[in-house]
Parts: C-alpha cells; structure tokens; sequence
C-alpha cells in the first residue's frame, strides 16, 4: 500500500501511518488488501481480453507447481516464477 500512496493512488483518501503501517479510516486492514486483490484481479481480466483481442490465448493460473512449469516450458532460459 506504501507504493500506492507514493503514486497518488489513494488521493482524497484519509489515511493514518500508526506503527509504520499504512491503514484507511474508510476501510480495515483486511478490506483494503481484499479492495487491493479485487483491482489486481480485475487489471489481469484486461489484459488477458486484450491478449484475445489480440487472437492469443491465455490462461490465467492460481496456482501451480514452479518446477514443473519451468520443466515443461523447456526456454533454456532463467526463469523468475513467484
């Protein structure tokens, strides 16, 4: 939420910085990062339309096994999966 609040993304918003954390007066904790999630999720939906525009696909995953993807793709190349 820090990086938010440097770029302006929550101007117009009271926000209070008691031990270091950011938090909203509008919203706890637990409903801005579910507030956050749902933008997050909903920027992906965008471009995973985008890539269909596009005539790609795409698939969005959850979750999955890193070793296996990284297996399976086979690039030869370091691959950074979080």
């Amino acid at each position: 939420m820090g990086e938010l609040l440097e770029a302006g993304a929550f101007d117009g918003v009271e926000v209070n910085f008691d031990n270091n954390a950011p938090y909203s007066t509008v919203m706890d904790t637990e409903a801005a990062k579910a507030y956050l999630a749902m933008n997050v999720a909903i920027a992906v939906e965008h471009i995973v339309l985008k890539a269909v525009d596009l005539g790609l696909g795409s698939c969005w995953l959850g979750r999955f096994d890193k070793d296996k993807l990284k297996e399976h793709l086979k690039t030869g190349r370091k691959i950074h999966i979080r």
